[in-house]
C-alpha cells in the first residue's frame, strides 16, 4: 500500500445540500440542539424588532400622538396574522426555555447520555401540551385592543 493517487481515491458523492441534510440520522439530541439555536436566533431578532417598533413611539411629540399611535398599533396587532405570530413567538419561547432547562438539568445532574433522549422527548411533550393549552386564551380570549379601552 502506497500513497493514494487520484486514480485510486474514491470520489465523494455529488449530493445536494438538502439531500445531505435529509439523509442524516436526526436523533433527539441533534434536533434539540438545532431547535435551540434556531429559536435563540429568532427570539433575538424579535427582540430587536420589538424595540424598534416601540422606539417609533418615542419620537412622537405630544402625549395625544403617542396614545393615538399606540392604540392604532395595538388594533393592528389584534389581527389574525399577528395572533398567529404571537402564538408562534410563544412556541419559540417555550422550545428555547424548556430546552435550556433540559440542558441545565443534564449538565448539573451529571446524567448519562442515555437519559438525554428521554429528557428531549419530555421537553417536546411538555412544549406541545403548553402550546396547545395557550391556544385558547391567545386565539379566543380577550383581544389586545380591549386592553386600551
Amino acid at each position: 500500500m502506497g500513497v493514494p493517487t487520484v486514480e485510486t481515491m474514491t470520489k465523494p458523492e455529488n449530493r445536494s445540500f438538502v439531500r445531505s441534510i435529509l439523509g442524516y440520522k436526526w436523533r433527539p439530541g441533534m434536533v434539540s440542539w438545532a431547535l435551540h439555536r434556531v429559536t435563540g436566533i429568532g427570539l433575538t431578532l424579535y427582540l430587536f424588532l420589538h424595540v424598534y417598533s416601540l422606539n417609533a413611539l418615542v419620537g412622537l411629540r405630544s402625549e395625544a400622538e403617542v396614545t393615538q399611535s399606540f392604540t392604532e398599533m395595538i388594533a393592528h396587532y389584534s389581527s389574525p396574522f399577528f395572533k398567529f405570530a404571537e402564538w408562534t413567538l410563544f412556541g419559540a419561547f417555550l422550545i428555547h426555555g424548556l430546552n435550556g432547562m433540559r440542558i441545565v438539568i443534564y449538565d448539573m445532574a451529571g446524567l448519562r447520555s442515555t437519559t438525554q433522549k428521554r429528557l428531549a422527548y419530555a421537553v417536546a411533550a411538555l412544549t406541545v401540551v403548553l402550546l396547545i393549552a395557550s391556544a385558547w386564551p391567545m386565539w379566543l380570549g380577550r383581544s389586545v385592543a380591549s386592553f386600551t379601552k
